[in-house]
């Protein structure tokens, strides 16, 4: 669907775009109020997608990977902690061969040896700032707290009709709106949801993700099938 304005502009509305260009003869596509289609949208993600329960069932997933990544980098940390101790005993062993002279010093196996340690140890220095990283922004991560203030917020976003980024604020959320004869599915990605409440730019986040779904028929009732 495009966007159509009635009555010299007076009115707009969302109408099939190859309605609009081939006429009503070529398609008999729906027509509907912009206004109304938008207050339709924002009236059931904000009742049927972001009130906490809701918002913490959709999300489980997240909440509950989000905990245990945290554990797991702790894990891996300690771990490459312990190789790093390794290799530099490894490498002081390497040396002690020299000094004792079981070894000499220009001994080609001396060199590939030491050369090995130090790009272990550069590999796993990095890995170990990287974990250190994600483990320092561990306040970032989804918790129920976030949820509440994330659906609060945005439903107090949507409903503001004087809010000039009202409709930003629904594209953040919704992948796509289809409008049926008699019923209108708005769908969006679980995936958007969490970088959403993370404050993550919707553009970075993959459209192939596992949807929600709320249907509404012409009442505006949510189907017992809603995702």
């Amino acid at each position: 669907m495009t966007t159509a304005t009635g009555k010299s502009g007076q009115y707009r509305y969302y109408a099939c775009s190859r309605r609009a260009t081939a006429g009503t003869t070529e398609c008999r596509g729906r027509r509907i109020p912009m206004e109304k289609l938008d207050d339709i949208v924002v009236k059931a993600v904000s009742k049927h997608v972001l009130q906490p329960d809701r918002l913490s069932t959709l999300l489980k997933t997240w909440l509950d990977r989000s905990q245990d990544a945290q554990a797991n980098r702790r894990d891996q940390l300690k771990q490459l902690r312990t190789k790093m101790t390794n290799l530099d005993g490894e490498h002081a062993n390497v040396i002690k061969l020299v000094r004792n002279g079981i070894c000499q010093a220009d001994d080609p196996q001396i060199a590939i040896e030491i050369n090995n340690i130090a790009a272990q140890k550069r590999a796993i220095a990095i890995d170990i700032e990287r974990l250190e990283r994600q483990l320092a922004d561990g306040d970032r991560r989804i918790t129920p707290e976030i949820i509440h203030k994330f659906g609060e917020l945005m439903v107090k976003n949507l409903r503001d009709k004087s809010a000039p980024a009202r409709r930003d604020y629904v594209r953040l959320l919704v992948d796509r709106v289809e409008v049926g004869t008699t019923e209108i599915r708005i769908c969006g990605s679980k995936s958007r949801l969490s970088k959403a409440a993370m404050g993550t730019p919707p553009h970075l986040v993959p459209k192939a993700e596992r949807e929600w779904c709320t249907r509404l028929d012409s009442n505006q009732w949510p189907s017992p099938s809603e995702g």
